[in-house]
């Protein structure tokens, strides 16, 4: 049975406006009486809608007067061609619910001013490209160019959800992990069942874990110590294939110097995923990155007469400590080591990222000097971030005259140790101070998309423009700093 109050009642005499609670539980608020009939009762909501209920179904009714009774006689003593006025009452209107009214009020603003803001605004509309467009056709928009933007980087799309390749890969297969290594669902009941260890980018079983631990190693069938095999593997005709999660290293060093260059080729490894994330191939015919290290000169040159290849090629054979061939073993940066720490990691970072940008889309596609510049980061790059040794920065950093940002990129070449290091140094930088687009450009570049100046609009630009005399003097202030407060990891 309604219940209305006699203060309310004589209200009902003024305006018409209802409360409305069902016997459902449902409550409907600030309704305006369309029609009371025998055995329904109709009315319209704020926004204009039409709601009809039996009586039988209203458990209370409370009569108030509402917003749009005030708005009515306001609309009806407004000037339409007082623009003005018309925003105030509009933004009134919108303000306490009574949408439909509001939105006419906008609507009729912009029949006489197409470009107002305040009416666009109000009604949703954004200014692209010169252009009004509505909320629904700039979020369409706004999709179509996140996708395109996704696909420039070479993502892929799984449920809805846009990931890096080897990511798209890993959910699509299923894939878990297992003691911090990726594997599949197959490979996981083996390690179970036969309760398998990980060891130098192999799973073993007790038995063969055991005969690992005291220092043994597999030819063949047979399992024989360190010394013996370091000996049979002095040459690259039977070299170590030796394996770590993201490496495979092919070399005639010693085993313990071998780790060693593993090691500090997964350090930097992490450095370059921390910006592509894994490389997309990791778990197809080609898998790991692979590098080739000789003991000594000699066997450096050895690699270098069976690569052959580019003049390209041959120039990093003849002029540097690594060089890298796309023709070989599905890409390999080769080098070789001469027993300083040093100089190893230079050129193990410099030929890994040759080797993970080759993985994307061939050298010969990608603009030289860029590869060359994220080489130049990587050699530096430790922990997952850019952390030259002591070496590496007071050789070619620490008493250097920094050149301009804007000019590193132009002039880097691997014929030039300073440019190297300067543009790893640049990259640190940039990516120090935007890491998304620092990491966004990458991809894209990856993709055989981008150039310098764009990596330096991306990273330092504001709304898609460049102040190259800005980012100078901010750069170079940067470095001073960074120089003034250098503390090497490695002392």
């Amino acid at each position: 049975m309604l219940r209305l109050s006699l203060a309310v009642v004589c209200l009902c005499a003024l305006v018409r406006a209802d409360d409305i609670t069902l016997k459902n539980g449902t409550v409907h608020k600030d309704l305006t009486l369309v029609k009371d009939g025998t055995k329904s009762i109709e009315f319209v909501t704020l926004d204009g809608r039409k709601l009809s209920f039996s009586k039988d179904s209203i458990k209370e009714r409370i009569v108030k007067a509402t917003a749009l009774d005030e708005f009515k006689p306001k609309r009806a003593a407004l000037n339409l061609k007082d623009k003005a006025a018309v925003l105030t009452l509009a933004a009134w209107a919108k303000e306490q619910g009574i949408s439909r009214e509001a939105t006419l009020l906008f609507e009729s603003v912009l029949k006489q001013d197409g470009e107002d803001q305040a009416a666009r605004a109000a009604l949703g509309f954004r200014k692209i490209d010169g252009k009004w467009i509505t909320e629904a056709e700039a979020a369409k928009a706004d999709a179509v160019k996140l996708e395109a933007a996704y696909k420039n980087r070479g993502w892929r799309k799984v449920k809805d959800r846009w990931m890096r390749p080897v990511d798209a890969f890993r959910a699509e297969k299923e894939m878990v992990q297992v003691d911090g290594h990726w594997v599949l669902p197959a490979v996981k009941k083996k390690i179970d069942e036969s309760k398998l260890s990980y060891a130098e980018g192999e799973w073993l079983n007790a038995e063969d874990k055991a005969r690992f631990d005291q220092g043994l190693r597999k030819q063949g069938t047979k399992w024989l110590p360190l010394a013996d095999l370091d000996t049979a593997h002095a040459q690259f005709t039977d070299p170590w294939n030796l394996r770590s999660e993201h490496v495979h290293l092919v070399t005639t060093l010693r085993h313990e110097r071998a780790m060693k260059v593993l090691a500090v080729a997964e350090d930097i490894y992490s450095g370059m995923a921390a910006v592509f994330g894994e490389h997309q191939d990791l778990y197809d015919k080609r898998g790991r990155l692979l590098l080739m290290m000789g003991r000594g000169v000699k066997a450096y040159q050895t690699l270098g007469a069976g690569f052959g290849g580019s003049d390209r090629e041959a120039e990093h054979s003849s002029n540097y400590g690594v060089f890298f061939s796309a023709k070989i073993l599905s890409g390999a940066a080769a080098g070789y080591d001469n027993d300083d720490d040093d100089w190893m990691r230079v050129w193990v970072g410099h030929g890994l990222a040759h080797a993970f940008l080759d993985r994307y889309k061939p050298e010969e596609m990608l603009d030289e000097r860029m590869v060359e510049a994220f080489a130049g980061y990587a050699s530096g790059l430790h922990a997952g971030s850019w952390q030259p040794t002591w070496w590496q920065w007071a050789r070619w950093l620490k008493e250097t005259t920094m050149p301009e940002a804007t000019r590193i990129l132009d002039v880097v070449t691997y014929r030039d140790d300073k440019s190297l290091a300067a543009s790893g140094f640049l990259l640190h930088y940039l990516q120090r101070r935007n890491p998304a687009a620092f990491s966004a450009f990458w991809e894209a570049f990856a993709m055989g998309r981008g150039n310098a100046l764009d990596l330096l609009t991306a990273c330092a630009g504001t709304n898609g423009k460049l102040d190259a005399k800005a980012l100078d003097a901010e750069y170079q202030q940067y470095f001073q700093k960074e120089r003034a407060t250098f503390k090497p990891w490695d002392k």
